[in-house]
């Protein structure tokens, strides 16, 4: 088999291969910034991360190129050497796509590079509900197992945007929350570190009522039949769709939203308020998600929308949580599942 090394003589190819292939795209062209589902554009796929996971195996010194190749490769010594070298660089923008080095990673997926420890020893099992809390806000990056987690703290504190910096064209609303959260209509992988990392970007200033993200992770993901699957569910395999039936990211994406007002209010992200305080908390996000997002990545209110949507692809716990947290029960199931202005891909 010819090596990706290989097809791809000259540096400058390899190296934008590599960033090519190592993170999600959603079909966007990184060059052009334009969705597309036809052959040429870049489709999510293990197959894309295992070929860079060889491009860097076969070449190690890809990983020197940049602050931005150093990310990717969760090389932490490396990106201490080129933030140290240049203050500017956690918000410079790289010629190939126009990313961020935290927006490349957070959409990094390349295998096995974000359970490894710095020394290449697998990394402790971080807890994910509480290793990040906002209490841990004086940490130093050190104290995190993950490259990933020690890597986006470096960026952080040394000025990152917490949302990962602009994009362009199809891709500008997508977040380093988004591709944290991961989802899609291509099913496309959470970060192994997700709630974690999505607690430290949010810890660090990013907007949790992401509108992209929502989108991404209403989604029933159509599969073959099973024997025996009820052909009136519309084609969703019934294993699946429970697992597609979940709330996580929108009681985690809620509660991020109650806890950014409260620490607002308080000034104190460790003071815990009292019940009005608590009740107000509660009505300011109920205000928010009943309000148009701001990007414009939904093409109506959080509630609304996501409302909707649980009850066109039979999600029946989702709809129980939208309507106690004040979804309106009286919405139209249409318009239904479809395009938002900025996620497109097909399965």
């Amino acid at each position: 088999m010819t090596s990706p090394a290989a097809e791809h003589t000259t540096r400058a190819e390899k190296v934008e291969l590599f960033l090519d292939l190592s993170v999600l795209r959603y079909s966007i062209d990184p060059r052009t910034a334009e969705w597309s589902d036809q052959e040429g554009h870049p489709h999510d796929s293990p197959e894309r991360w295992a070929r860079a996971a060889r491009l860097l195996a076969e070449d190690p010194s890809i990983a020197r190129d940049s602050i931005h190749t150093a990310v990717v490769a969760h090389n932490v010594e490396l990106v201490r050497e080129f933030l140290a070298a240049d203050a500017a660089s956690p918000t410079t923008s790289h010629a190939f796509d126009g990313w961020q080095p935290l927006m490349r990673l957070a959409y990094t997926r390349l295998p096995g590079l974000n359970i490894l420890s710095p020394s290449g020893q697998p990394a402790p099992t971080i807890s994910m509900g509480s290793a990040l809390s906002t209490t841990t806000s004086t940490a130093s990056a050190g104290t995190y197992s993950s490259p990933a987690l020690v890597i986006a703290k470096l960026l952080l504190e040394a000025g990152a945007d917490p949302s990962g910096g602009p994009l362009r064209g199809d891709a500008k609303g997508f977040t380093a929350l988004t591709g944290v959260i991961g989802g899609g209509e291509a099913d496309q992988p959470s970060h192994p570190h997700a709630e974690a990392l999505a607690r430290l970007l949010i810890q660090y200033g990013a907007e949790p009522l992401d509108g992209q993200a929502l989108y991404n992770t209403s989604l029933v993901h159509r599969r073959p039949y099973r024997t025996g699957d009820d052909t009136a569910s519309g084609g969703i395999d019934q294993a699946a769709g429970t697992r597609d039936d979940e709330v996580f990211w929108l009681n985690f994406l809620w509660e991020e939203c109650k806890a950014r007002y409260m620490a607002d209010r308080s000034g104190d992200t460790d003071k815990t308020m009292d019940t009005d305080g608590m009740e107000d908390a509660g009505a300011h996000v109920r205000e928010r998600w009943q309000a148009p997002v701001a990007n414009g990545t939904l093409p109506a209110p959080p509630l609304e929308y996501l409302l909707r949507s649980a009850i066109s692809q039979h999600q029946p716990k989702r709809v129980e949580w939208l309507l106690e947290h004040s979804a309106d029960a009286g919405t139209s199931i249409t318009p239904s599942v479809g395009q938002t202005g900025t996620t497109n891909e097909d399965d």
